[in-house]
């Protein structure tokens, strides 16, 4: 009587017992030890997983052409962002030497007038001490 339901325990408990009886302990599990434990149209074969593996790497080539896709998106937005940078920074370079060359224009003019200060207020404090030393002078002598 053939069935076309799975297998179950115990079915297989029965073949088992009857394999001892017709072959031997020993060679009835061997026999049993080689039988699938489910349906041998559930066994995946080297062929099931070869196109397994197949369609796995179609799914991932597709998936990771799209992720590069949008990381070359993404390089050329830095491109972008880093070139107004860079002119931004050259900009700056730019103001940085006008000013630059602008201290170095008033630098002498800048001397000049500290030189003409300090002698002004060397000036000063000499009249001053002179003055002060007239003036005790005179008092000293009188």
């Amino acid at each position: 009587m053939a069935t076309s339901e799975p297998i179950g325990d115990r079915r297989r408990l029965a073949l088992m017992l009857r394999l001892n009886e017709v072959l031997g302990e020993e060679e009835a599990s061997t026999i049993m030890e080689s039988l699938p434990p489910t349906i041998w149209q559930n066994i995946a074969t080297k062929d099931d997983l070869n196109d397994l593996a197949d369609r796995l790497c179609a799914q991932f080539d597709s998936k990771f052409a799209k992720v590069d896709a949008e990381f070359a998106k993404v390089d050329g937005e830095f491109a972008k962002v880093n070139a107004k940078v860079d002119g931004g920074f050259a900009k700056v370079d730019a103001e940085f030497a006008l000013i630059r060359g602008e201290m170095e224009k008033n630098k002498g003019e800048i001397m000049q007038m500290m030189a003409s200060q300090t002698r002004t207020i060397i000036l000063a404090l000499t009249g001053f001490a002179v003055t002060i030393w007239i003036s005790l002078l005179v008092v000293g002598i009188t």
